[in-house]
């Protein structure tokens, strides 16, 4: 890189080749393993250590149809059945909370799956003995490309999925006045809970039909080139660790972490987490996903309410020190891989981008270089590149 280039130019540039040259990158597929070689190939050049971990039994991503027909069904069975088990919208919220995970797991143990593979580089600190240590992490993935084309249809289905959590707390909620209703009363009367099953029952069956219909139509076997999810992240971190390898940081050791198999539910990341646990005390991880395109970058404040789990509130302040205009935004449906690392009490937040201009396009054949901002990859490489110099800076009470 030049002095006359920006690190968006450089990102941009990186970018381009892994979706134009090296293009859809599945987990086990012929795409990661070009990939691969041409990001090791990248790291070396530059000075970093780098090393493969293998992720076995990777799962197709597909697949999803099934857990989600079950999932309507819970919900519109606990709705139905309200007013005489005012309990079951609970116990639905219990098992909605654990199913999508035993159900990976479950997969994952019925038929062998692809091998992919974790990429790590690492850039010791210029004092040679580390005394904090950050990882700079992106899934390098690819997901299944919806057969559908038009984005508004995709966008739709989305929203409508990030309201299923809040549909199941409002259940719940409902559940919790037929309970005081029976105790207390009746106060309200039995033909008001039959009218509220009915008008939940057909919502519920409209909103579950689009999204069934929607999932059966969307699936396919063709994988997306993943411009935006997530070449973006991890091309702004290959242009950030070539920064850091001419000006190492004085006593934080990097890693950068690219990791497999997030588009089949976090496999990658949660392999890792689980090998190195051990050595990751004291470790800051700092995640990218998607900062390709948008309007603005955020930081994810947290994720899930199934258990709710917020990233690490001294890292997001740090974030906002360097970056005092940076907002935060909520995951409330879906997740990525920081969530590995959060699960393990491990310190860790995300960076992605979003607002308006941010084209609904990812998981479909149309995330490609034409929605790519290289403005966006200049803003996320140099918040990553300031955001470790002010780790490292930081005093120790700062870091808690």
């Amino acid at each position: 890189m030049t002095a006359t280039t920006t690190l968006g130019q450089h990102a941009y540039h990186l970018l381009r080749f892994i979706v134009d040259e090296i293009g859809p990158r599945p987990a086990g597929g012929e795409g990661e393993a070009k990939f691969l070689d041409f990001a090791e190939g990248f790291f070396r050049d530059r000075g970093l250590a780098t090393e493969r971990h293998a992720v076995p039994n990777v799962p197709s991503p597909t697949g999803m149809l099934p857990l989600l027909v079950a999932g309507i069904a819970g919900l519109w069975a606990a709705a139905w059945y309200l007013p005489v088990a005012p309990w079951a919208p609970w116990a639905y919220v219990a098992v909605f909370s654990i199913v999508p995970r035993l159900i990976r797991r479950v997969r994952r143990l019925g038929r062998k799956g692809a091998t992919g593979y974790n990429l790590v580089a690492t850039l010791p600190p210029v004092a040679g003995e580390a005394t904090r240590r950050l990882i700079l992490c992106a899934h390098h993935d690819t997901a299944r490309a919806s057969r559908i084309p038009n984005p508004k249809v995709g966008e739709a289905a989305r929203m409508l999925m990030r309201l299923w959590p809040f549909a199941a707390l409002g259940l719940g909620g409902l559940g919790l006045v037929r309970v005081l209703d029976a105790w207390l009363g009746p106060f309200v009367p039995w033909s008001v809970w039959q009218a509220l099953r009915m008008a939940l029952a057909v919502a519920l069956g409209l909103w579950g039909l689009f999204l069934l219909v929607y999932q059966a139509l969307a699936q396919s076997r063709k994988f997306s080139p993943g411009a935006n999810d997530n070449g973006s992240g991890v091309a702004v971190l290959m242009a950030a660790a070539e920064a850091l390898a001419r000006e190492p940081l004085a006593q934080t050791r990097v890693d950068i972490i690219l990791f497999s198999a997030e588009e089949s539910g976090l496999i990658g990341s949660e392999a890792y987490v689980k090998e190195h646990r051990d050595r990751l005390d004291g470790a800051a991880v700092l995640n990218l996903d998607m900062v390709g395109s948008g309007e603005r970058l955020t930081y994810v404040s947290g994720a899930g309410l199934f258990p709710p789990r917020r990233t690490t509130r001294w890292m997001n302040a740090l974030l906002r020190r360097v970056r005092p205009d940076i907002r935060g935004r909520w995951y409330w449906m879906g997740s990525s891989d920081f969530a590995s690392f959060l699960a393990k009490k491990v310190a860790a937040t995300s960076l992605e981008a979003s607002g308006k201009g941010r084209e609904n396009v990812y998981h479909t054949d149309r995330d490609t270089m034409d929605f790519i901002e290289p403005a966006l990859l200049d803003e996320a490489a140099r918040l990553v590149l300031d955001f470790a110099a002010a780790l490292d800076a930081a005093s120790a009470e700062e870091l808690r």
